[in-house]
């Protein structure tokens, strides 16, 4: 029986639907997700502490690469949970849209930060070999990154230094109903997804000019997932009896790739 451990990055992996097949049996898995997702923008502000001014933006898509450590445990015979915990690098990209400037490209690089997750998978059913299964899950990280403007960082664009502090959030619930046949050591899996990001973004600037007083811009940002419903295609091949390896492919929803490695203890 296989095992895959989903991963997060905002855009979490699905896996093969079925379960471990046992109450109190434990996997342990190593997985690295590339996933690029489209945003559309809630709300976007900019403000000086007296006044704030609302705009547009386009383009904007985040990129992320992951990689967990998860474990597994059976809790019924088709039922699995699982939870991970692991290391996340981001960029988010998008252009401006103001109402009396031309267009800044904006992009913020995230340093390396904690990403956690958790979630269950269950087998439904298995019809001529045909195994049916839906996974549910949320993941969450924070980014911190480096912050700037048409390629440069903001204090070039004061004539000062400016320091910086960008606190943003982003997180994933979701849901996929798949199915897989198992032929041989091949177990290859499909089905539909259903996922929901969501960002949101702060970014505070203390601007200290040449000359004249420092000041404050605080720049917000409220985003969600451009497309909600996708798909997934993938493979598991089990190598030894315990351990395996899985290859996926997500799209509609997102442009992702999940490679993974597990051991069922």
């Amino acid at each position: 029986m296989f095992i895959v451990v989903p991963v997060g990055a905002f855009a979490a992996s699905i896996g093969n639907p079925k379960t471990l097949g046992e109450l109190g049996k434990v996997a342990i898995g190593l997985e690295y997700d590339n996933s690029n997702v489209d945003l559309t923008l809630n709300v976007a502000s900019l403000s000086d502490g007296i006044f704030t001014e609302s705009f547009g933006a386009n383009n904007m898509r985040l990129m992320a690469k992951t990689t967990y450590v998860v474990g597994t445990i059976g809790v019924f015979p088709n039922v699995d949970v699982f939870a991970g915990v692991g290391m996340n690098k981001a960029k988010l990209e998008f252009a401006t849209e103001y109402a009396r400037d031309v267009p800044d490209d904006i992009k913020i690089e995230d340093n390396s930060n904690v990403a956690y997750k958790f979630g269950a998978r269950a087998k439904l059913a298995e019809v001529g070999g045909v195994a049916i299964g839906v996974t549910g899950q949320y993941s969450a990280y924070t980014m911190d990154g480096h912050y700037l403007v048409n390629g440069q960082e903001i204090g070039n664009m004061y004539q000062g230094p400016a320091e910086q502090s960008t606190n943003m959030k982003i997180s994933e619930w979701q849901a996929a109903l798949t199915a897989s046949k198992t032929m041989g050591r091949f177990s290859p899996y499909a089905g539909v997804t259903c996922s929901r990001i969501s960002l949101k973004h702060d970014t505070t600037f203390h601007i200290i000019p040449s000359e004249g007083m420092s000041y404050d811009l605080s720049f917000k940002t409220e985003a969600k997932q451009e497309n909600n419903l996708g798909a997934v295609f993938g493979t598991s091949v089990t190598v030894l009896n315990n351990f395996d390896i899985n290859a996926e492919v997500r799209t509609g929803n997102q442009d992702a790739f999940t490679a993974a490695v597990n051991y069922r203890f």
